[in-house]
């Protein structure tokens, strides 16, 4: 009598099959995970592939969020928020008072919404540092990526500075840097994208994290907890952002 092979053993073995077969095309096309992973990431996909170790900052090594945080559908024009043509008003209130008051409601706060900054201002603040992001397309494009997501152009601009020290021209990498200053998927080494791409990253994923900030808790603080591992990352960003918020008045 011949034993027929259980539905069991027959799945292991059509698994076993048709992973050695990927395998064999994978080495045969001579592409290397490192290339894999930057296709997927391209494509939007998620391998989950994670590097031991994290790009070392002046901070210390960032862990970055995962693309179920980046890549989200961008909400249509039609239901966008419209962006405020306002100037950000405090009245007499302190930069620090203000945005402490607005970090009482749950949700993205109120200070992160776009508003027409000074540009002139914020463009002289970035060339007095020797940025590069004073320049085009830099300047421009992360003025419209803040637009098109309702966002604080300086929250932006503040991100770099703590990211890359609003990436000084006299770097030697400074153009491969500016651009991922945000050092979106692990660093611009690892993601060398373009200015839009990874403002736009980086805007999906701050807003999503500070979506769900609970009531009295800080923006940047919540934000600290899943964007990097240096627990004075929001430190850095909320001084950063209070002198671009008081410069460009």
């Amino acid at each position: 009598m011949k034993c027929k092979p259980s539905k069991y053993i027959k799945s292991i073995l059509k698994a076993y099959i048709i992973s050695a077969l990927i395998v064999s095309i994978f080495f045969a096309s001579g592409l290397n995970l490192e290339n894999l992973n930057e296709y997927f990431t391209k494509s939007k996909l998620s391998l989950n592939i994670k590097e031991e170790n994290a790009t070392s900052l002046s901070l210390g090594a960032y862990k970055r969020v995962s693309d179920d945080y980046n890549y989200v559908v961008t909400p249509t024009k039609d239901n966008a928020k419209k962006a405020s043509l306002k100037r950000l008003s405090r009245g007499n209130q302190s930069i620090s008072s203000y945005i402490n008051e607005q970090n009482q409601a749950s949700g993205v706060p109120t200070y992160f919404e776009y508003y027409d900054v000074n540009t002139a201002r914020l463009r002289k603040f970035l060339v007095d540092r020797n940025s590069l992001l004073a320049e085009e397309p830099y300047f421009s494009t992360i003025i419209s990526t803040a637009k098109e997501f309702n966002l604080n152009p300086l929250i932006l601009f503040s991100i770099t500075g703590v990211e890359q020290s609003f990436v000084p021209k006299s770097n030697t990498q400074a153009y491969k840097i500016a651009n991922n200053p945000y050092n979106v998927f692990y660093s611009w080494q690892h993601y060398n994208t373009d200015i839009k791409d990874s403002s736009r990253i980086a805007a999906r994923t701050v807003l999503n994290l500070c979506k769900n900030k609970p009531a009295n808790t800080d923006a940047f603080y919540w934000i600290n907890k899943k964007y990097a591992e240096n627990q004075n990352w929001n430190k850095v960003v909320s001084a950063l952002f209070k002198e671009l918020l008081s410069y460009t008045v």
